[in-house]
């Protein structure tokens, strides 16, 4: 990659390539948007400057960070729910199958990642 005089992204190649990315980096927005960094993302595709660029991945990271603190969270609440249904399952009916047991979990696991997602 090459920086040309006006501070623009130039690429030595294809041009159709540079307007594939910045048609793909453009059509991210919606994502950005939702994911709380669409102003720094929508800056770096109308503007083009290293500057914006390095500012949109710095609030896509940081975007990123979040959502995996979340995660982290949701899951830690995941297990503690899960050990505390363990508890009960385990002074229930010895009729109750592990196996049953692990099918409840999944299915709280998969329901909170799917929340997580959202």
């Amino acid at each position: 990659m090459n920086i040309s005089t006006d501070n623009k992204f130039a690429y030595m190649g294809d041009a159709t390539d540079l307007a594939k990315m910045w048609a793909h980096l453009a059509a991210h927005q919606p994502i950005a948007d939702q994911r709380g960094y669409g102003k720094a993302w929508i800056e770096m595709c109308e503007q083009r400057t290293p500057k914006v660029a390095k500012d949109a991945a710095v609030a896509a990271r940081n975007a990123t960070y979040m959502a995996g603190a979340i995660v982290r969270k949701i899951n830690a609440a995941a297990r503690a729910a899960e050990a505390a249904y363990a508890a009960c399952v385990e002074h229930q009916s010895a009729i109750t199958s592990s196996r049953i047991v692990m099918e409840e979990v999944e299915s709280v696991r998969r329901h909170l990642a799917i929340a997580a997602a959202a």
